[in-house]
């Protein structure tokens, strides 16, 4: 259940409130990365949505 960085870096930004088109122009990237980046982290941390995935990354932040 390893992330990368970048996918990492966009979570905290969802948790964050900021929107898919603010957080590609934050990271000087296109929407649809952002979006692939998202679907990718969901699929490896097995969650079933956006918040949850930023939910159990928040989590094992804390319990690690």
């Amino acid at each position: 259940m390893t992330l990368t960085p970048r996918q990492t870096q966009i979570l905290k930004l969802i948790a964050r409130g900021h929107r898919d088109k603010e957080i590609a122009c934050r990271l000087r990237i296109s929407e649809r990365t952002v979006e692939i980046h998202i679907l990718r982290a969901i699929k490896t941390l097995n969650a079933v949505n956006r918040p949850h995935a930023v939910y159990l990354v928040f989590a094992c932040r804390v319990l690690s």
